[in-house]
């Protein structure tokens, strides 16, 4: 490279260097190469990168990174690589609640050569266990310091849009290559370089003044199963008999992981 071609200031470099690491992309690159690199030791290997998506009313996007397991047939990963770095997202845990879980809520498509095709949300059980939580705080100040930012809850909700559009992608391809009984299972991810940590705490002892609950334990975690009412709409084989059944149908698994774990 000609020295004119370089940055002619140190001032410039880093200029170069913030606009670059904001940009997410050097992040996004730095997971799938992790991924790679270590695919022998936990058997994910990388099935398609920056993969669009659009759905019939007119979302759509991009899909960061999606992984398929080579031990489970048709089980996928489907992640947002998300850098914010000096972002801490506070996850609440009611004492009332079980500290790990196994379980998550993830998309199932079935594809039989004779009848129409079979989806939905439905319950799997994967290791290792984590925190289950319905509600996050994230520290806004510090999101703002890196591109701005996102609600948790809009990240989740694109990436599970994203995660129907390529299980329907999925359909459409069989129907061009027919097999028997196909099926796939999509799992949500989303994968920081922010700092996640749980706050457990009595209801009870919520101050009904400034709303801050007495003795509250905080506890720095690595991953977290953020399970939410994240769909508007209910899967064609629910059976809802009343609101209660109809908002659980609609809850979604995202996993939350710290990118150093």
């Amino acid at each position: 490279t000609h020295p004119l071609d370089r940055p002619r200031s140190t001032h410039a470099t880093h200029r170069l260097r913030k606009l670059l690491g904001t940009s997410g992309f050097p992040f996004q690159l730095a997971v799938e190469q992790l991924i790679r690199d270590t695919s022998k030791t936990h058997g994910w290997t990388i099935a398609t990168r920056e993969h669009p998506w659009r759905r019939s009313n007119g979302d759509c996007g991009f899909l960061d990174l999606v992984p398929e397991n080579e031990t489970w047939d048709a089980v996928y990963l489907v992640i947002e690589a998300k850098l914010q770095r000096s972002q801490t997202c506070l996850f609440l845990q009611p004492q009332r609640e079980r500290d790990a879980q196994t379980r998550i809520r993830s998309r199932w498509t079935y594809q039989s050569m004779s009848e129409p095709a079979l989806w939905g949300w439905d319950e799997w059980s994967t290791e290792p266990a984590s925190h289950e939580c319905e509600f996050a705080v994230v520290d806004k100040n510090h999101g703002q310091q890196d591109g701005g930012q996102q609600s948790l809850e809009a990240i989740a909700r694109e990436l599970l849009s994203g995660v129907d559009a390529l299980a329907e992608e999925e359909l459409k391809l069989a129907a061009t290559f027919p097999w028997p009984n196909q099926h796939w299972v999509h799992i949500p991810m989303i994968v920081t370089a922010g700092q996640l940590w749980v706050t457990k705490f009595d209801p009870r002892e919520v101050s009904l003044e400034d709303g801050v609950p007495r003795n509250a334990e905080f506890t720095k975690v690595p991953m977290v199963r953020f399970r939410r009412t994240l769909a508007t709409e209910i899967a064609p084989l629910a059976q809802a008999r009343h609101a209660e059944e109809a908002r659980a149908d609609q809850e979604r698994t995202v996993l939350i992981v710290d990118v150093r774990h």
